[in-house]
């Protein structure tokens, strides 16, 4: 009988290709090679840079059916109530919230470092745009989880046969992603947030807390620095 789980040399393959393109995405180098087709339409501009996200998505789906053999999400997903759902997502809520806080100040009393240069354009920019603003929410939301935990993740435990080894990782990963922030505490944010996703995700097999835990998260994260001007 001839062996249909996938080749180690195509998923390892997948697990590069994710990590490389996904570190172009972060660079926001997109932005910069397509500005000068539409230097007086930013909206547009950052709206087919979100879309990249989709297309990556997208892409990786065919990888996975086609090349892998298997499917792009290889946990099967565990149904719950919606009670569940939402006693999940706050217990995920209060102890990242928790972490995160405590994080940060460890990290302003370690560095002393200033706020993201990053921050105050965006939020110059989201400020009058509603939809760009809940658009770059739900394309992290979506995207990012199903790249980082629903792919990422998982070929990475089917690599290396430890769980804690993947979540780690993965988790690692996704924070170095948001590296073009430029300070170290919006990558030590991302990977506590990354850690404990990746490990609810491992433990409940459910996508779809994960996702929508990271949409609520980033909208309420863009509607905070929208609404503070900095």
């Amino acid at each position: 009988m001839q062996d249909s789980s996938p080749k180690k040399s195509i998923v390892l393959g997948g697990v590069i290709l994710t990590i490389l393109i996904m570190t172009v995405l972060a660079t926001g180098i997109e932005l910069i090679v397509l500005r000068p087709l539409a230097p007086n339409h930013l909206g547009i501009l950052y709206f087919i840079d979100r879309l990249f996200y989709w297309i990556f998505v997208a892409l990786l789906w065919l990888y996975a059916t086609k090349l892998e053999n298997q499917p792009l999400l290889i946990w099967k997903e565990n149904r719950y109530s919606i009670g569940t759902h939402i006693s999940h997502l706050f217990a995920l809520f209060f102890i990242i919230v928790i972490c995160v806080f405590l994080a940060g100040i460890l990290l302003s009393l370690m560095t002393h470092e200033g706020p993201s240069k990053i921050i105050k354009p965006l939020a110059d920019f989201l400020r009058n745009n509603t939809f760009l603003l809940v658009f770059t929410a739900l394309t992290a939301g979506v995207t990012e989880e199903l790249i980082f935990r629903g792919y990422l993740q998982t070929r990475l435990q089917q690599l290396l046969k430890n769980p804690y080894w993947a979540i780690i990782i993965s988790s690692l990963i996704f924070g170095l992603a948001h590296f073009r922030y430029g300070t170290i505490k919006n990558m030590v944010g991302p990977f506590i947030i990354g850690s404990g996703l990746a490990f609810y995700y491992w433990k409940y097999r459910n996508i779809k807390v994960t996702i929508i835990f990271h949409f609520l998260w980033d909208l309420g994260g863009l509607l905070y620095v929208v609404k503070h001007r900095f």
